[in-house]
């Protein structure tokens, strides 16, 4: 790491919050561990961005001057799914992959700019939805034949987790919503033809490159149902649909756009996009044991959204 680049206390903390001891020695080991990927890839490491989940920084490849970034982690069980759809992605409505060292669980990535997200550069949300359902129209390909990414049965696992941790009546959740909701991930996500998909496609996950749009940070997940990719862009930004007076209405309408583009029903972005609410609100109790009020409050508008279609 370049002298500016020391580590942020609350992305230690995070990493420490989430992997334990390795976290912690990780972090302590990131300077050598970044000096080995500038070797290997031959590049000269730069400024970090905003960090999260993952160490991600600018760089400078040496024999062209070319930008790229550098995106690494401790071991994680996302890090080979991200990698395996960005592969398969190869650049198609997607961030170009350069280069990846599985071991060091680390990627070589082009770098976008402006990188300006979906969220920050387009506030007409028909003109934000329509980029986002083209991108996916442009993306959603048939799975690998040979993969290691989940399947969406494998989320579907957490709403048993949820019956078993919190009961019967499943509260604070409705048992009638955590039982529709795990009816619809198994009786849509099994479709004749498996699709690769990004799984967390929202507007912060969608940045301008140029004149044009690209994805970037795929979870890789497989669905035998295109629509469900829909899901995670209708549940967000949150501050705009908490804000919004008609929230059935509005998504409603994004529904409506997103059906035409893709050329999938309606009804099954509707139901994909109930479910996977239930499914999102149990895995931020599970991550905090609290309660989401902001959550918890986008499950009826969208059960009445899904009911609308029958």
């Amino acid at each position: 790491m370049t002298s500016n680049n020391i580590l942020p206390a609350t992305f230690v903390q995070l990493m420490v919050n989430m992997h334990g001891a390795v976290g912690q020695a990780w972090c302590d080991n990131l300077p050598q561990h970044l000096i080995s990927l500038s070797t290997l890839w031959q590049v000269d490491i730069g400024e970090a961005f905003p960090l999260s989940y993952n160490y991600v920084c600018r760089a400078t490849r040496r024999h062209d001057g070319l930008p790229v970034v550098i995106k690494t982690c401790p071991k994680s069980n996302e890090f080979p799914s991200e990698l395996q759809m960005l592969r398969h992605y190869a650049g198609r409505g997607a961030v170009p992959l350069l280069a990846a060292d599985e071991s060091r669980y680390a990627m070589l990535l082009a770098y976008v700019a402006p990188g300006t997200t979906l969220h920050a550069g387009i506030h007409d949300d028909d003109t934000a939805t329509i980029i986002a359902a083209q991108l996916m129209r442009q993306s959603i390909t048939p799975a690998p034949v040979v993969h290691t990414m989940p399947h969406s049965n494998d989320w579907a696992k957490g709403f048993t987790k949820l019956q078993t941790l919190l009961g019967p009546d499943c509260g604070p959740f409705m048992s009638a919503d955590v039982t529709w909701a795990q009816q619809i991930f198994y009786e849509l996500g099994n479709g004749a033809t498996p699709y690769a998909l990004h799984g967390d496609l929202h507007h912060d996950n969608i940045i301008q490159h140029g004149n044009d749009w690209v994805i970037i940070d795929p979870h890789g997940v497989v669905c035998g149902d295109k629509a469900f990719e829909c899901g995670a862009f209708l549940r967000n930004p949150h501050d705009l649909l908490h804000n919004h007076h008609d929230i059935v209405g509005f998504t409603q309408r994004r529904i409506a756009l997103m059906s035409e583009i893709l050329v999938v029903p309606a009804s099954h972005i509707a139901l994909w996009n109930f479910a996977q609410m239930v499914l999102s609100a149990w895995w931020c109790y599970e991550d905090s044991g609290a309660v989401d009020a902001d959550a918890m409050a986008l499950i009826a508008p969208f059960r009445a959204v899904a009911q609308t279609y029958g």
